[in-house]
């Protein structure tokens, strides 16, 4: 209601096949809520992403549970094996994971963007460009074109116990390009 009172409460048991789930989001995007959970596979060492639509009536998930996703068995500091962002305007849903890779090396991300109705529109493995201590990546987006957008910080080798950065990088993925846009952004002496 406008005054924010509870008009309708409902348990969901989150199961596939008596494979318990997660949550991960539920989302509201043109009208129909969606709900997404996840399942980690510890024999395949895998975590799956799994949309369904939810009634808003019941609050139930109806349909069969369509896997959206897949990435490597891990999860976030939320306890989250993916992240989901939306676009400003919601057209576009943006569900990224970590992809392991070994000490010192670059950090790998798995970048799925989705339209408003959780059609896969492109997906990519990206690679950061400087090992794994010297960026760490500050922010996520994903634009109403579908561009996806990741700030990082870059330290320099010698300066990263002062935990001060040098300077920031934005990296622009595109649908179909080989290789991110890149943007230095640094305050002179700040």
């Amino acid at each position: 209601t406008r005054e924010g009172k509870l008009q309708h409460s409902e348990e969901i048991v989150l199961s596939l096949e008596k494979k318990d789930l997660t949550l991960e989001d539920v989302l509201f995007l043109k009208n129909r809520l969606y709900l997404l959970t996840s399942y980690a596979n510890q024999s395949h060492e895998k975590n799956y992403l799994f949309l369904q639509n939810l009634s808003e009536r019941q609050m139930r998930p109806t349909g069969s549970a369509k896997k959206i996703a897949e990435g490597p068995l891990a999860k976030n500091r939320y306890g989250r094996a993916f992240d989901i962002q939306l676009s400003a305007d919601s057209s576009k849903v943006l569900v990224y994971n970590q992809v392991p890779s070994a000490p010192k090396e670059p950090e790998r991300f798995s970048l799925h963007v989705f339209d408003e109705q959780m059609e896969l529109i492109w997906e990519r493995d990206v690679m950061l460009p400087y090992p794994d201590e010297q960026m760490a990546i500050r922010e996520y987006r994903v634009d109403d074109e579908g561009r996806v957008y990741l700030l990082g910080a870059v330290y320099d080798q010698n300066l990263r116990s002062r935990r001060l950065p040098s300077h920031y990088l934005v990296l622009e993925y595109r649908p179909g390009d080989l290789a991110p846009v890149e943007w230095k952004i640094s305050l002179d002496e700040n």
